[in-house]
């Protein structure tokens, strides 16, 4: 099931009473595992057709490094260091329990490969429960389009879109 709209949407309406900047950390760290692990190989691949080099496959899959939790946890603290200080330890905290969120999300999924190595580097075994087929994010999408607007539309009336 979990594509981007929702990872995003699970993550805003489990944290739809947060301040925005803590919101808006973790809606960012619904989706960066799979930002992070597979725009760089949609890119390399991309490349590669376009200029007709060759990409070796262990390249491509280290693209992957991202959707894995010791890697992620690395990159949220770049992401984190890339902040001024005032921030850092809020967006850190949102970005890595987000992406906990996410790679949960993403292990209820039934997938093609037996799932995602979830304890890399110290296993290369493959998890998911296969609770949820590929595409019942055609059917959950809509849904949490709607409860995104609806609590975009709470918030608004709150008047906390722009407050912290």
């Amino acid at each position: 099931m979990p594509d981007l709209v929702t990872h995003a949407g699970v993550g805003v309406l489990l944290r739809a009473r947060a301040p925005r900047s803590s919101l808006v950390w973790f809606a960012v760290g619904s989706c960066l595992p799979d930002l992070a692990s597979r725009v760089p190989g949609l890119g390399l691949a991309l490349a590669s057709w376009l200029t007709g080099l060759p990409v070796s496959l262990p390249v491509l899959e280290a693209t992957g490094l991202c959707h894995m939790p010791l890697p992620y946890l690395v990159l949220c603290g770049w992401v984190a260091l890339l902040l001024p200080a005032r921030t850092r330890a809020t967006a850190f905290v949102n970005l890595w329990v987000a992406g906990w969120l996410h790679l949960s999300l993403d292990t209820l999924q039934r997938h093609l490969n037996g799932g995602y190595t979830l304890a890399y580097p110290f296993s290369m075994r493959r998890m998911e429960l296969g609770w949820i087929e590929n595409d019942a994010s055609l059917t959950v999408a809509p849904v949490l389009g709607l409860a995104l607007l609806g609590v975009l539309g709470w918030r608004i009336a709150r008047g906390r879109p722009t407050g912290s």
